[in-house]
């Protein structure tokens, strides 16, 4: 009988053991699962690519994956309702892939069989500092209501123009595509990539009314915000006699705080005699001066006075839209400046180069 329970006591306590053992074990399995091992990042090199398709190889891969590694897992249960549309940007080194949400600052893992693991993690750092990659890019309302505010005014172009607003490390880029002779008409981002020079192309695609759309003269623009400012290229793409059209877009640069956007001439524009200037300023400035020279001489000189054509019981207007022709004297240099100026005051310059008639 004693040695019965002495068989007894030792199963259990062998059993026991066995279960810590196994426990220990499946904690330290769990503990191991972070995103780099779940997926694999650490088996070759790592790559990440965008939303439009852009791939880069990370150099620095060590960084990402050090803060990878500290990612915090979301309960489970969680990723079955993560939308991975909504990722910007994914990375990879063999099949697996990790997506990201930049909005949500989550990383969401998905294996073979579909399933989602989803962890808390902040990489919008180190994804804008990948050479390579466009910067994050979101259509729709502007992040600065007070620069927004101005679009549906200096929108009024005749011709496709866009105008990109430093706002401290980013931007806020408005594209218009100019007089159309009804209203439906909708604008979209269709890519983004880097080109030459790091100049951020963008492709942005006027698309016409679906259906029955009102007779009345509209002037469509697209809003678009960039976490990290960049250089940029806009081309406008639209379908004229059954057939894709692409337009480079004049492009307006703005600093915090300038009193005027001037769409024509754009930077390095060759100048001929005679010269088109226009361009919208802020309602309040009164007057300004345009002065072009050539680094030696003026060539040409005009004062324009800020005005708006308001029905009555109309709201003072934030911008005024400027338009005139400018005759110039022959440049003895091949490049120059245009100025506008008040009181002294350099508001705007814009490079440009001198030559034909």
């Amino acid at each position: 009988m004693r040695k019965e329970r002495t068989t007894r006591k030792w199963i259990l306590g062998a059993a026991l053991l066995l279960s810590l053992l196994l426990l220990a074990g499946l904690l330290t399995a769990c503990k191991g699962k972070d995103i780099v091992s779940l997926a694999r990042l650490d088996k070759g090199d790592l790559y990440v690519t965008d939303k439009y398709g852009n791939s880069v190889m990370v150099a620095d891969a060590g960084r990402f994956l050090s803060v990878l590694k500290k990612a915090e897992r979301i309960k489970a249960g969680t990723g079955d309702s993560v939308d991975l549309t909504r990722a910007t940007h994914y990375l990879w080194t063999g099949q697996e892939r990790v997506y990201y949400d930049w909005e949500n600052k989550q990383a969401i893992v998905v294996d073979a069989k579909g399933n989602k693991t989803v962890f808390s993690v902040d990489l919008r750092d180190l994804l804008l500092a990948i050479p390579g990659l466009p910067p994050v890019i979101t259509e729709g309302t502007a992040s600065d209501p007070a620069i927004a505010s101005g679009f549906d005014e200096i929108s009024k172009v005749d011709s496709p123009s866009a105008a990109v607003f430093k706002t401290g490390d980013g931007a806020i880029v408005m594209v218009a595509a100019g007089k159309k002779p009804s209203g439906g008409y909708t604008m979209s981002l269709e890519n983004a990539k880097v080109g030459l020079g790091g100049v951020v192309e963008l492709t942005v695609r006027l698309n016409p009314p679906a259906g029955p759309a009102t007779a009345q003269i509209s002037y469509p623009y697209l809003e678009l915000s960039l976490e990290k400012y960049a250089d940029l290229e806009v081309t406008l793409v639209y379908t004229e006699d059954g057939s894709e059209r692409y337009e480079k877009v004049n492009l307006a640069v703005v600093e915090p705080g300038q009193e005027i956007v001037v769409f024509k001439p754009y930077r390095g524009a060759l100048l001929t005699e005679r010269v088109q200037m226009y361009g919208f300023a802020r309602w309040d400035l009164g007057a300004f001066m345009v002065t072009v020279h050539d680094g030696h001489s003026v060539l040409g000189s005009k004062e324009v006075k800020v005005t708006h054509s308001l029905p009555a019981g109309a709201p003072e207007p934030t911008w005024s839209a400027f338009n005139f022709m400018m005759d110039l004297h022959q440049a003895g240099s091949p490049s120059g400046m245009v100025e506008f100026a008040k009181g002294g005051n350099i508001l705007v310059r814009i490079p440009v180069s001198f030559g034909g008639k």
